[in-house]
């Protein structure tokens, strides 16, 4: 016999009352469980905006402040205390996804004793699975976008257009959501007009007046205050220039749809996936919930389309809140498809169905465990890379008082994030080729060592420094730089590789001195080269890091005419990276010809 309805009640049993708050404490506890101290290349610029190092730019403004108030509690560690901030985060995302799921399924069924189970599994299912699980457990993670975003939309729902306060307090949330997150907000702003075109009920001119108004408080007065606050006052304000302006980091020419296709698989598993597909399916159909059902299904759409679009593997993805919004519709989907094959259940007149519908809540919640499991292991492999290993070697290897002129922006936050969670080489000159066309850097620069000026000045001129200009600052300090690929062919014979950077030297070596220097550092560039071959997921980050490194440092020795050196960086350039075009290329190359210089034109291009 089917189980009758149960008349919702305005005020919530305690088994509700329990679930309401096991959905916002399990995945807090998980993320702050989860965190760890390690840090690894996507938390640099997160940590910095957080400690005030850096300003807080365009985006990530609601994680950083929260990030500086929790920088004043004694829970821990510096990185640990970032880190609860997308707990916190994600224990809010968790109790808005079971509040969202619970109208859904009430929408569309009615009152059932299981709509709260099955709401509660919808929230964790996702909230403790793998991408949620490392974006709740790091500095600056992308938990506190999805939770302003999962907090416009829950607002919009329960105030709908009940007066010009609910407006205000749905325009603030979703300019909230823009601060942390621009492409959520906008992500967030598409799915509420496709509710809103659907369901045919436009707010009204006074009501959208009232929204716009509170986007604009929250957009306007923040933001200036970070600007004057922070901005001013942060010690390496200046080197942040250069990423203050940078959108969504899209390219839609590199999207691979297969691969959003396997990341859904990989959370949710075949299963799950089967069953978001019928229940989303099923709620379209039905005309009591189709508005709000398609306002998920865009955060589906748009990952399809654009969150598998490739990123340097050492950036976060703009839209990486996106994707876990997309996961918490595959969720919602998911609850929808086991209410529907609970109710067919319990209209089938056969044997043993009411035990059935027991197997399937218990089978519902042993998703949770595997999920879980799943989470603690993807976060477990986080904790393992090499990040922590590079920065190390890569720092102790520099004489003191040395320059490193850098060009990446990942080596770059790399070294201040080092500096401010663990006080690390302070006596070290950074300058950051990139951005010496702002005055304030430098000028800062400039002033902590004059040597400087002939670099500024070439830099600015002919954008790249000269042989004259890098053996002034030679004469001055122990010279590190970062290589490119526009490197001075006169440089070469004052340029020494080195395990991590390569030394530049006020007069040309011989090539049994650039055999020395070679030599120095080698030690710790195989503890990393080892750490990196261990991680369980190949530390995509510091891989690529090396791999670049030892591309610019083959080529450099290639063309000098060290060929019993080049190829052993060589080897293992294509250890790391076995399809590399420049490793192949340069083996080739390697081959013929004995002795002398090899032609390396036409490599650069490959790196």
């Amino acid at each position: 016999m089917a189980a009758a309805p149960v008349e919702p009640s305005a005020r919530p049993s305690r088994f509700e009352s329990a679930c309401r708050a096991l959905s916002f404490i399990v995945p807090a506890a998980a993320g702050v469980w989860q965190a760890t101290p390690s840090v690894d290349f996507q938390d640099d610029v997160a940590l910095l905006r957080a400690f005030g190092s850096i300003p807080v730019g365009l985006e990530g403004l609601v994680s950083a402040a929260l990030g500086g108030a929790f920088g004043l509690l004694p829970l821990g560690d510096r990185v640990l205390r970032a880190s609860y901030v997308s707990a916190l985060g994600l224990g809010l995302s968790g109790f808005l996804l079971y509040h969202l799921a619970l109208a859904l399924l009430r929408a569309r069924k009615g009152e059932r004793r299981s709509n709260v189970l099955f709401a509660l599994a919808a929230a964790l299912i996702p909230l403790l699975g793998p991408s949620f699980a490392l974006e709740g457990s790091r500095p600056g993670g992308a938990a506190v976008a999805v939770a302003l975003g999962l907090a416009t939309l829950a607002a919009k729902g329960a105030f709908g257009e009940r007066g010009p306060g609910a407006a205000l307090a749905t325009g603030a949330l979703l300019g909230a959501t823009a601060l942390e997150s621009r492409g959520t907000a906008g992500a967030v702003l598409l799915a509420l007009g496709v509710e809103g075109w659907l369901s045919r009920a436009w707010p009204s001119r006074r009501t959208t007046l009232f929204g716009a108004l509170g986007a604009l408080s929250v957009l306007t007065v923040p933001l200036a205050l970070a600007v004057a606050l922070v901005v001013s006052a942060a010690p390496n304000a200046a080197l942040a220039l250069g990423s203050l302006g940078r959108g969504l980091g899209v390219d839609a020419s590199a999207v691979d749809r297969s691969a959003a296709l396997g990341a859904w698989l990989a959370e949710v598993g075949l299963v799950g996936s089967a069953l978001s597909l019928l229940g989303l399916g099923a709620g379209l159909c039905a005309a009591a919930v189709r508005p709000r059902l398609a306002a998920w299904a865009v955060f589906v759409a748009l990952d399809l389309c654009l969150g598998a679009a490739r990123t340097p593997p050492t950036e976060s993805s703009s839209l990486l809140a996106v994707h876990l919004l997309a996961l918490g519709a595959l969720a919602l989907g998911a609850a929808l498809g086991m209410r529907a094959l609970l109710d067919a259940l319990e209209r089938a007149k056969i044997p043993f169905a009411a035990g059935a519908n027991a197997l399937l809540l218990v089978y519902t919640f042993s998703l949770v465990f595997v999920s879980q499991e799943n989470g603690t292991r993807a976060t477990e492999t986080r904790a393992t890379r090499a990040a922590a290993a590079f920065t190390e070697a890569a720092l102790d290897e520099l004489p003191a008082g040395s320059a490193l002129l850098v060009r990446s922006e990942a080596l770059l936050f790399r070294v201040q994030a080092a500096r401010v969670v663990g006080g690390a080489r302070p006596d070290l000159l950074i300058v950051p080729i990139e951005q010496l066309e702002s005055e304030k850097v430098y000028a800062e620069l400039v002033a902590r060592e004059p040597s400087l000026i002939p670099l500024v000045r070439e830099v600015l001129l002919a954008g790249r420094p000269s042989e004259y200009a890098l053996s002034a600052l030679a004469d001055a300090r122990p010279t590190f730089l970062e290589l490119g690929p526009d490197t001075n062919e006169r440089l070469h014979g004052h340029l020494v590789p080195r395990a991590f950077f390569t030394e530049f030297t006020a007069h040309p070596l011989a090539r049994s001195d650039r055999k020395l220097g070679t030599a120095r550092g080698e030690a710790g560039f195989r503890r990393v080269f080892s750490a990196v071959q261990r991680s369980p997921d190949g530390d995509p980050a510091t891989r690529a890091l090396l791999v670049d490194e030892l591309g610019a440092r083959s080529l450099l020795l290639a063309g000098l005419g060290d060929r019993d050196i080049a190829a052993e960086v060589v080897a293992d350039l294509l250890a790391l990276a076995p399809e590399s075009s420049l490793g192949l290329g340069l083996t080739q190359r390697l081959r013929v010809g004995g002795k002398g210089r090899v032609d390396v034109s036409g490599l650069y291009a490959a790196r």
